[in-house]
């Protein structure tokens, strides 16, 4: 028989009462010297008290009304279901997070619920994030090396004496009030919403008002947010302290704790840099007496940014930033926070370009010396054998050794210094100084050989598989490495590849170099602006000066090195550009590799004396050497486009409204995808944005494998832009009809040979006219039949269009008739999926919410779907992912929904996401969402609007539903269901690769550019 359940019996055996807490808790038993056991078995349990700080009834009636309508008491209903149940009993215990992370271990034992596995357990420190063991330990003079125990002390003992549990939670600061009840209570209520401890100040440096304007209104105080979720989304506390920056700095990782913890461990870490572009050391030096006493500089400058004089560090310029954004000036903000949180991802400048000074400057040989010692010796087996010739000049050969060592380039070399007998005694002092310094070998010439034959000899000794040569009148930039082992790494047959050259003013001395037909040459943009756009893509150049070339060991030895017959220097950077260039390799300059160069240092800079004559004499060697090769390349002083940009198959204009933002919707993944491939193809690919806006890192990465990005200053209107360039380029391609729409006819009418292309990304009035039959609104359906004008005019006059989908195609074709076209669904490079089902917990929505589809389909979600699959109890947790989220979105809020918001890394935040959801009522095209999912394995319940144009099918590659009751049972067998979870996730994967992969897209566009540029241009 069963036996009958005794609740006082149960609470015995389980150990679920505190009895310190409980005299805490409630002074009435403490004065009334009854055993506090006794009272709450007889009392406290029928008045609804605590018996644990981690059991609150009133939390439990308020989240489980199903219990208060029962008339169930609290204590017992949990005891006898809620543990198993797993449902929640306090603010401070998030059980989701409990059971993912300890689950096993609660399963495995005899435990029947969270709270009893705590109590019996020692250690489950990585569920309460709030408590430090270590500092704690420190505050409260407890030396208790169980963390459970630890904890319950900071919830009796440390609470009563306000010993702070964390760095970042500052009890005296918090002011939870003068009571233990009452100190209890108001510290569960940081991890609540709705209250006035949601967004209180917990330290001096945690800033929860731009915590959440930068992330949105999380469901807890944005500092106990941060402890939570730092790991994955790399959130901002402070707008200053920039967590991946910090961690990669200092080399933190994932299973450490958080990095402003580790900020602020002690004074002499609090002056290190939070971010790349504040200085606490410096702040303070020249602001100190503007500091109140403790104050940190942080704390300073957030709340005075918005002042001119106050410049954050050397690397920032505060009054240069207000010249160039008065309207930040103008409304009161800080030049450095609008920076990093706006004009850093537009690809803002800190600064204006300014001359080279470091912190060798003024100091002796030995000195520099003394600062070479002193870095980290580098790590690995070098891949890169960097050659320094020397001759004289001992103090810029320290600086340049001492940059190469301390630049924060991943990329393991070694530096081979090669002294050609320097007059000054060079080589004696280098060997004798840096002799033992790991990772540097001096090499002094038995004779004078000259630069050429010194670099041939160094080379001769070196064995990593690349080789870097590089003046020793130089200094190196961070990237200087890292960049160009990258470049060789995916670019095809690179013979040589090498840097961008700055002067030490500031101003450019060459990307990349031109050599006209009579052998003469030039650098390429010599005295600009080194940030303008025409040098800042990776492009095929003629050659590249020698001060900082990079070559495989493999190829230097096939063209035997640099020609001795140029001995002993100049033009042998051009000859062996030439040379590895008939082996059928490319000579490649990448501008995110930077090098400052003191030019004419070892040489000067007369021409008609010492070795600088040698220039004249190569020069007529080369016209002799290589007279087939020059010819055709145009003559002396030819600056055309033709000229220093000569091998591009063709030129390809793409007008977008914005620059692609790769990891926030599908038709950016996509544009980025074309414009790779073109580049791979060998085509030169320009892009202009029609708000002219550079993009930050979104550049950088088209600017890395040859996209040329025009932005402002540079260009201040797009449309004349390209009406002003337009004879330059051999196809246009024009993406969305309200964005390329607007050039469409002046395009076709002042250039009528160039062919053009229209890119839907998706027919906007197809979806308009989908969200007219949803909403009934009429003005949804007067936009679609507005833009299904414009959309057919489009496609009609265009050379080719871009759709996304087979049935697209087929829709317009039954009613404009056959036309130019090339389907291109999603493009989508191959991803293993490490995690499986058993490992993955909770549910996910992705998108844009700019797209209005979005926000209806969250709305959907939430409110018709949501609750039905609720009512299964699986206790899953559903994440609403993706940018551009409005303040409608604060309504969706619940327990068991989270707002996530902008996630840069959404790979990573998927894979420990069992599944996903699509259910849009509306919309065109293909479903980058969808794709996404399943490229990654993660499989996905959508709607049949959400799956069309991919040829999916149900059961098979996703599951389809087309009502909330629908979805909610779908989303329950594939969230409770592995066999089906895995075979989904296998066939999904597979399905998007062999559909939708790089290859497929390639072959498309390779032929379009076929029929549209290379048949005309034949």
């Amino acid at each position: 028989m069963t036996q009958p359940f005794d609740l006082k019996e149960a609470i015995k055996q389980t150990g679920i009462f505190h009895e310190a807490w409980y005299l805490l808790m409630y002074p009435d038993v403490r004065n009334s010297g009854q055993p506090a056991l006794d009272h709450y078995l007889q009392n406290g349990i029928n008045e609804d008290r605590c018996p644990h700080p981690f059991f609150i009834p009133a939390y439990y009636y308020a989240h489980y009304p199903d219990v208060v309508e029962r008339k169930q008491n609290a204590i017992s209903h949990y005891l006898r279901h809620g543990g198993r149940e797993r449902r929640k009993t306090s603010p401070l215990v998030d059980v989701d997070q409990y059971y993912r992370l300890y689950g096993d271990l609660v399963l495995k034992t005899s435990t029947q619920s969270v709270l009893e596995d705590f109590v019996k357990s020692r250690d489950r420190h990585k569920a309460f994030v709030f408590l430090d063991a270590d500092y704690y330990r420190d505050q409260a003079s407890n030396d208790n090396k169980h963390f459970n125990r630890l904890l319950e002390h900071f919830l009796t003992e440390g609470l009563e004496n306000l010993h702070d549990p964390h760095r970042l939670l500052q009890l005296k600061m918090i002011g939870l009030g003068k009571i233990h009840s009452e100190r209890f209570e108001n510290f569960c209520n940081l991890f609540q919403a709705g209250n006035r401890f949601s967004n209180v100040k917990t330290h001096p440096l945690a800033e929860p008002e731009f915590f959440i304007k930068k992330h949105g209104q999380p469901l807890v105080n944005p500092t106990i947010e941060f402890l939570k979720t730092w790991r994955k989304q790399k959130s901002w506390l402070n707008p200053l302290f920039d967590v991946a920056f910090y961690m990669r700095r200092h080399k933190l990782k994932g299973d450490q704790p958080d990095p402003f913890s580790h900020y602020l461990q002690d004074e002499e870490s609090q002056m290190g840099e939070p971010n790349p572009y504040f200085d606490p050391k410096f702040y303070t030096k020249h602001w100190g007496d503007r500091l109140e006493p403790g104050q940190h500089p942080i704390e300073h400058y957030v709340k005075n940014g918005h002042l001119p004089w106050f410049q954050p560090s050397e690397r920032f310029g505060q009054r240069y930033y207000f010249t160039r954004h008065p309207e930040v000036a103008t409304s009161g903000g800080s030049a450095l926070l609008h920076f990093l949180h706006a004009g850093l991802g537009q690809g803002e400048a800190p600064k204006p370009p300014e001359p080279f000074f470091d912190d060798t400057q003024g100091l002796t040989d030995d000195e520099i010396v003394a600062l070479i010692k002193a870095l980290p010796e580098r790590e690995g087996e070098p891949e890169v054998s960097v050659v320094i010739p020397v001759y004289k000049n001992l103090y810029y050969t320290l600086r340049c050794i001492y940059f190469a060592l301390k630049s924060r380039d991943g990329t393991p070399f070694e530096l081979i210094v090669a002294d050609d007998q320097s007059p000054d005694g060079s080589g004696e002092y280098l060997m004798e100084k840096l002799d033992g310094i790991p990772g540097i070998t001096v090499r002094i010439n038995e004779e004078n050989l000259g630069f050429l034959l010194s670099c041939n000899a160094a080379a001769a000794s070196c064995e990593a598989p690349y080789l870097f040569f590089l003046n020793n009148d130089t200094v190196v930039l961070d990237g200087w490495l890292d960049e160009l082992m990258d470049t060789v790494g995916r670019e095809k047959d690179v013979g040589l590849v090498g840097s961008k050259l700055i002067y030490p003013n500031g101003l450019l001395q060459e990307a990349g170099g031109i050599i006209w037909e009579d052998a003469s040459g030039a650098n390429f943009g010599r005295m600009d602006d080194p940030t303008a756009c025409k040098y800042n893509y990776m492009r095929d150049v003629d050659f590249i000066s020698g001060a900082a070339i990079m070559v495989s060991r493999e190829n230097w030895e096939k063209v035997g090195g640099f020609s001795e017959e140029l001995a002993p220097a100049y033009y042998e950077d051009v000859d062996i550009a030439f040379k590895l260039r008939d082996e059928g390799l490319r000579v490649i300059y990448q501008p995110r590799s930077v090098v400052v160069h003191f030019e004419g240092i070892s040489s000067g800079t007369d021409i008609t004396t010492g070795v600088k004559r040698f220039q004249a004499v190569n020069k007529e060697k080369m016209q002799e050497k290589w007279k087939e090769k020059l010819k055709g390349l145009g003559t002396q002083g030819d600056y055309s486009l033709e000229i220093i940009d000569r091998r591009p198959k063709g030129r390809i204009l793409i007008y977008d409204a914005e620059i692609p933002q790769t990891d926030k919707d599908a038709g950016s993944l996509l544009a980025y995808y074309y414009m790779k491939i073109f580049c791979e193809l060998g085509y030169r690919v320009t892009f202009i944005g029609s708000n002219l806006v550079k993009g930050g890192r979104y550049a950088t990465q088209l600017q890395k494998f040859g996209v040329e990005v025009i932005h402002t200053p540079f260009a201040q209107n797009a449309r004349k832009y390209v009406l002003d360039n337009g004879h330059d380029f051999d196809m246009f391609l024009l993406s969305r009809a309200p964005a390329g729409g607007e050039l469409f006819a002046e395009l076709k009418q002042s250039f009528p040979e160039k062919p053009i292309v229209f890119d839907t990304v998706d027919l906007h009035h197809l979806r308009l006219m989908r969200q007219f039959e949803l909403s009934n609104d009429i003005k949804y359906l007067h936009e679609a039949n507005k833009m299904k004008d414009l959309e057919y005019k489009l496609i009609t006059s265009a050379d080719a269009t871009i759709l996304v989908s087979d049935f697209e195609i087929d829709l317009l074709r039954s009613e404009i008739g056959p036309f130019p076209s090339v389907v291109i669904p999603l493009i989508y490079e191959k991803y293993d999926r490490i995690a499986g089902f058993k490992d993955r917990i909770d549910i996910a929505f992705v998108g844009n919410y700019r797209h209005t589809p979005n926000v209806d389909a969250v709305r959907y979600l939430v409110e018709k779907v949501w609750p039905r699959f609720r009512e299964y109890g699986l206790d899953a947790r559903l994440h609403i992912i993706g940018s551009h989220m409005g303040q409608e979105f604060d309504e969706f809020v619940e327990d068991d929904i989270n707002l996530v918001g902008f996630v840069e890394d959404l790979d990573g935040y998927l894979a420990d996401i069992r599944m996903t959801v699509a259910p849009l009522r509306y919309g065109a095209g293909v479903k980058g969402k969808v794709g996404n999912s399943l490229r990654l394995g993660v499989p996905t319940v959508a709607s049949p609007i959400a799956a069309e144009g991919m040829a999916l099918k149900h059961e098979e590659t996703l599951l389809v539903a087309s009502s909330a009751e629908s979805f909610a049972k779908e989303m329950k067998r594939l969230y409770t269901d592995e066999d089906l979870w895995e075979k989904l996730s296998r066939n999904g994967q597979e399905h998007v690769i062999s559909q939708f992969g790089v290859d497929a897209a390639r072959k498309k566009l390779a032929a379009l550019c076929k029929t549209l540029i290379d048949s005309r241009k034949s």
